[in-house]
């Protein structure tokens, strides 16, 4: 199985609460299952249950080179969505690209994220979004939720850039979108039925080929701050995954 805890999942033995677990096939190892749970049981919450992407969508992927990142531009492209994936460098440009986006932004090359994305979306002939996935908050966040299109919808993730948006609610008036917070915990307390569908699906899928949690590097347990250094300065593309040393 894997599992989703959420204290006490770096060790060799951990216990896992009823429903917090999956079963996988046997066609994938433990660390491609590991990482795989958490990020794509994210992207499946945000993005079916929460943001209910449909294909024919357009949508933007803030942080693409992320695990999460990846995942979703590799699930919303499988739902049948037109993928926008936003970057911070070549290399995280080529890992968007081979995730299969149709469209890539790189953030490096915008002096004021705020005012510049919706223009060089439209250098791209990109006439606005319908859904945004947003892993990064801050600046990013202030500039496209300005590049949805009316009634269009941003499901926030998380707040990797450390600054925590705002927004007007005159604006979402206006222009009637939606806001829409989506926790991994929020799913698997109220959707837990439906998430564990989803999640099956996806173990099937990367099995195949079909989805694949693009993992950068795996470390032994006690080189844990090594890692978090990595991901704390942002410089880690794709999935980190911890291997312990069990014992017979």
């Amino acid at each position: 199985i894997a599992a989703l805890v959420q204290i006490g999942g770096f060790a060799e033995y951990s216990i896992a609460p009823f429903g917090r677990y999956f079963s996988i096939p046997d066609e994938i190892d433990f660390a491609k299952a590991a990482a795989c749970t958490s990020i794509f049981a994210t992207v499946v919450v945000a993005l079916t249950i929460r943001g209910q992407l449909r294909a024919g969508e357009r949508i933007l992927v803030t942080g693409a080179a992320g695990g999460v990142g990846i995942a979703a531009v590799q699930y919303a492209r499988q739902i049948g969505a037109e993928v926008v994936a936003l970057v911070s460098s070549e290399a995280k440009q080529q890992i968007a690209r081979q995730a299969g986006a149709h469209h890539i932004v790189r953030l490096d090359q915008l002096s004021n994220p705020i005012e510049d994305l919706r223009v060089a979306l439209a250098g791209r002939e990109i006439d606005g979004l319908d859904i945004i996935i947003d892993m990064v908050g801050g600046d990013v966040f202030d500039g496209a939720i300005r590049c949805l299109r009316p009634g269009g919808r941003v499901v926030v993730v998380g707040f990797a850039s450390g600054r925590i948006a705002e927004v007007k609610t005159n604006y979402i008036l206006l222009k009637g979108i939606s806001v829409i917070g989506s926790a991994l915990k929020f799913g698997l307390e109220y959707h837990r039925p439906a998430l564990k569908e989803l999640m099956e699906k996806v173990y099937k899928d990367v099995a195949v080929g079909k989805l694949d949690p693009i993992i950068s590097a795996t470390y032994p347990l006690h080189e844990f701050h090594r890692a978090a250094t990595q991901i704390a300065n942002r410089s880690e593309v794709g999935k980190i995954v911890f291997v312990p040393r069990l014992h017979d």
